[in-house]
């Protein structure tokens, strides 16, 4: 059969055509958006990476720094150790010095080392007599074995300036000295 009636196309009405557009328009804003995202995380990733190898290099110099610091801190330490070592061996002949020398005869400079015996002293005193005596009570001791002045003049002041060379027997001043002067001395290991 055929039919006379025409027929009409069904058209949509506005409103759906209204509502497919703007669902066309937020899927493509989705799309849109995610991509946008997904090119802003990329981005901060990357300098996320940067920032952190930036970090771990100044940490690594900060570090750098640090264990030299610490190096040199070790090294002052252990220089000052040794200088205390040092001071422990000259301790006793100072002891000595101070208990053996007049309250009137002082010394301005001294020169020696552990390792050797002998010593050198400059210094001064009140008149020439008193060094003299001074010198012979010095010869008179078991552990001196060579007691020399040298370069003696007047001072400025009408006293002696002197040098004063020491040499001291193989023997250790600790067993010389009395025995208040032991006590007080510092323990050596």
């Amino acid at each position: 059969m055929i039919e006379l009636i025409p027929k009409h196309t069904p058209r949509f009405p506005l409103s759906s055509s209204l509502l497919l557009f703007l669902a066309g328009a937020l899927l493509l804003g989705v799309l849109g958006g995610f991509f946008i995202l997904e090119q802003f995380q990329s981005n901060l990733k990357t300098k996320l990476q940067t920032l952190d190898k930036t970090l771990r290099g100044e940490t690594v110099i900060r570090q750098q720094k640090l264990q030299d610091e610490i190096s040199g801190l070790k090294q002052r330490l252990e220089d000052f150790n040794l200088l205390v070592e040092r001071r422990k061996d000259f301790l006793l002949f100072f002891q000595f010095l101070e208990n053996t020398t007049h309250p009137d005869i002082f010394f301005t400079e001294f020169q020696g080392t552990r390792d050797t015996n002998h010593i050198l002293l400059s210094g001064k005193a009140a008149t020439f007599e008193l060094l003299e005596q001074q010198k012979r009570a010095w010869e008179q001791r078991e552990e001196i074995e060579k007691v020399a002045l040298s370069n003696v003049k007047f001072s400025k002041d009408g006293g002696a300036e002197f040098t004063m060379e020491f040499v001291f027997s193989p023997t250790p001043i600790a067993s010389t000295l009395p025995p208040n002067a032991k006590e007080n001395n510092v323990k050596e290991e």
